[in-house]
């Protein structure tokens, strides 16, 4: 996710820390709607950006 929306600032996009506050990387609904999911936990990492640089939300 961190590397999707540090593109999209890249690309003049703003995202807000609201925003990615409500976001989860993981599925939480319909786990098996199609079929079993296999997770390969001995995979190697690649590089992760974990900075991300979000734009406050305004006061109302």
């Amino acid at each position: 996710m961190s590397l999707v929306l540090n593109q999209l600032r890249s690309e003049g996009e703003t995202v807000h820390r609201a925003d990615v506050a409500i976001m989860s990387p993981y599925q939480e609904d319909n786990v098996r709607r199609f079929g079993d999911y296999i997770y390969d936990l001995d995979a190697p990492l690649e590089g992760m950006e974990v900075h991300l640089d979000l734009e406050e939300e305004a006061a109302a």
